[in-house]
């Protein structure tokens, strides 16, 4: 699958990105017939033109490409119907529908899907609510899904938001490098790597030369009953 890209601020200057703008009625304008999928599991959406424009960067030039070539309908082969129906279903009543449990390894995996969904579709208000959900269960559960970490590197690329808030969620709250240690098998190279680097950019850092070895306590690396240190000579 196609890994996603953050979009720059120019492109981002006049989607909505919170949850105050909304269209129109007579934004919503004419229906376009939209297929996701491929093969017997492909199905096929109608979906309002002036709200995907309104919420979609993607769709904005993709609608005009399809009206300037004269084509029927926008086909989407390499995404998931079930990701779709969610989307097209926030898309008319503005709140996230039910994406399962959070105790359940597939609501994880609808909430990684559809965020990455967003962000190859220049959704951003759809991936702030959808980011807004995946914390709150992280809050709610004191877990973070390690088997759909796999997923999200695959699907997104370096710098990506939902990336960065991972590794740095678990560094702070999960104490990650303990995970790496405990269970490497559930982490992808990529994974690791982003996870180890954001550990040794952010280990502590000693204000002193470390080659004046004079200045060092020692007591630092000695092995000493709680409380007690070296006399100082």
């Amino acid at each position: 699958m196609t890994s996603t890209s953050t979009p720059n601020t120019s492109e981002m200057a006049t989607l909505p990105s919170t949850p105050d703008q909304q269209p129109s009625r007579s934004d919503l304008g004419t229906i376009v017939q939209i297929t996701v999928g491929q093969g017997d599991g492909a199905q096929t959406f109608r979906v309002f033109k002036g709200s995907l424009r309104f919420y979609s960067g993607y769709f904005r030039t993709a609608i005009e490409d399809m009206e300037r070539s004269h084509a029927s309908e926008l086909q989407l082969p390499h995404d998931e119907p079930e990701t779709f129906d969610l989307f097209r279903r926030w898309l008319y009543t503005r709140e996230l529908p039910p994406v399962g449990d959070p105790a359940s390894r597939d609501g994880w995996a609808r909430l990684f899907k559809l965020w990455c969904f967003g962000a190859r579709r220049n959704i951003p208000l759809l991936q702030n609510e959808t980011m807004d959900t995946i914390s709150r269960w992280m809050e709610e559960t004191c877990t973070i899904p390690t088997a759909g970490l796999c997923y999200v590197w695959e699907n997104t690329t370096k710098g990506a938001l939902l990336r960065t808030f991972l590794v740095k969620t678990m560094w702070a709250r999960f104490k990650g490098a303990g995970s790496l240690i405990r269970s490497p098998e559930r982490y992808s190279p990529e994974v690791m790597y982003d996870m180890l680097l954001y550990g040794l950019e952010n280990r502590p850092v000693y204000q002193r030369d470390p080659t004046r070895f004079e200045d060092l306590d020692p007591c630092e690396w000695h092995l000493h009953e709680e409380g007690v240190r070296c006399k100082d000579e």
